[in-house]
């Protein structure tokens, strides 16, 4: 029970605030409150405090979650700024342009370009962050359902995540040292898993928009 508690922490804590943002007076902190990252957030807080550790086990569990947060939070919020920034400097619009020149082939394109940026950031918000806003311009160019191809390159960027190196490096780090398998073979299989997925969310986009 007391493992489990940090994830009791996100369930009760999301399931609560979903329904307390029905209430009118809350209903303006509603992007705040039923937000997944405030949850997780407090979550890590109640594992740091609740879960036992052994004598000098803390700090090194700190010190790990620290490196990681470096490894991968840090590159996180620059593509998100970058994001921001190509929005903000019409970047995404004149992407959005480029790639309607291509007319309906684009769409078999949309699903590798939302891959390119989960691979690039490891990260589907900051893949979103740098592609989103263009691939949505794009469908109004050309005439297609807007939510259904920002949700490729959705599928698309999360799938690519999988390879991205800070990824496979998160998860080589949880394996066993005499049975770490090796990186080059660990990418070579997941980026042939996720060839195999792109090529059917081209095909669904070709068919389906």
């Amino acid at each position: 029970a007391r493992a489990l508690t940090p994830y009791g922490t996100i369930v009760a804590g999301l399931l609560s605030a979903s329904a307390l943002v029905t209430l009118p007076a809350l209903a303006p902190a509603e992007p705040v409150l039923a937000s997944p990252a405030l949850w997780l957030a407090i979550a890590c807080l109640v594992a740091a405090t609740a879960l036992p550790f052994a004598p000098g086990l803390r700090g090194a569990v700190a010190r790990g979650a620290a490196r990681t947060w470096r490894a991968v939070g840090l590159p996180t919020a620059g593509f998100l700024l970058l994001g921001v920034l190509m929005a903000a400097t019409g970047m995404s619009t004149a992407l959005a342009q480029a790639a309607t020149g291509l007319g309906g082939a684009y769409l078999a394109l949309a699903p590798w370009v939302g891959g390119v940026g989960g691979f690039v950031t490891g990260s589907n918000a900051g893949a979103n962050s740098m592609f989103a806003a263009a691939q949505g311009q794009a469908a109004h160019a050309l005439g297609v359902s807007t939510l259904h191809l920002v949700a490729v390159q959705n599928c698309a960027a999360a799938a690519l995540t999988m390879a991205s190196p800070s990824r496979v490096e998160m998860a080589l780090g949880l394996c066993p040292p005499d049975r770490m398998p090796q990186r080059r073979q660990v990418m070579a299989t997941v980026l042939a898993v996720n060839a195999v997925m792109l090529l059917g969310l081209s095909a669904l986009a070709l068919l389906t928009l």
